[in-house]
């Protein structure tokens, strides 16, 4: 697998555009597997990073090696794409019992019980309980959690010339995970947590815990 580090032009109108409408950043980083947009890789995971002056930083994991001289739009990366990329390989491999500081941004949902629909989460002991059972499915325990709700934005997606819209409320969980079930937390970082993952959800990110 691949974890991609991105540096982007806040300038550029096209990066405004697509921190409105993350589905279409999606689109754009999945050029960097394919000429065309629609042909990307099974699974791309990415999220927005909080902004920093001029820069935009964004993570993309993606199971395939990504060529970013692909995205040649110019003013999309700050400065030149030599300096604004790095990608580094690794294996979703990780022991039991170990212990990592993660970050999640997430859209939590559940099943509204009279429509069949699914409707956004928002109290903290609610999301508190989403994220608990989204661990034990995916094999690892929450040690510490801080909880930060992000704002609720509209999305929009074109499809065969139909507007199809979808609301997500977007947090950002990060703490301390320790590893329990090895299979299954391997498969949840490769796959990513939750849904709306086209949106710049479920990416989980990993950095070893290394004591208080």
């Amino acid at each position: 697998m691949f974890i991609s580090k991105l540096y982007l032009n806040l300038r550029s109108r096209q990066v405004q555009k697509e921190l409105r409408e993350p589905y279409e950043m999606h689109r754009t980083l999945a050029k960097a597997f394919s000429d065309d947009p629609l042909a990307g890789p099974e699974r791309v995971l990415f999220r927005v990073e909080p902004e920093l002056g001029k820069i935009v930083t964004v993570l993309v994991q993606s199971l395939q090696c990504p060529d970013w001289t692909r995205l040649t739009k110019e003013g999309y990366f700050y400065h030149s794409s030599n300096n604004a990329v790095m990608v580094k390989e690794f294996s979703a491999d990780f022991a039991n019992n170990s212990l990592f500081y993660f970050r999640l941004r997430a859209n939590p949902t559940k099943r509204d019980k009279n429509s069949g629909k699914r409707i956004a989460i928002y109290g903290e002991d609610a999301l508190q309980n989403w994220l608990n059972r989204k661990a034990c499915q995916a094999g690892f325990e929450i040690l510490r959690v801080e909880i930060i709700k992000e704002r609720e934005y509209t999305s929009h997606i074109s499809s065969e010339g139909q507007l199809h819209t979808g609301k997500h409320a977007s947090c950002l969980f990060q703490g301390i995970l320790r590893v329990t079930e090895q299979q299954a937390f391997n498969k949840a970082v490769e796959q990513g947590l939750g849904s709306a993952k086209g949106f710049g959800f479920g990416l989980l990110s990993l950095a070893v815990y290394t004591g208080e």
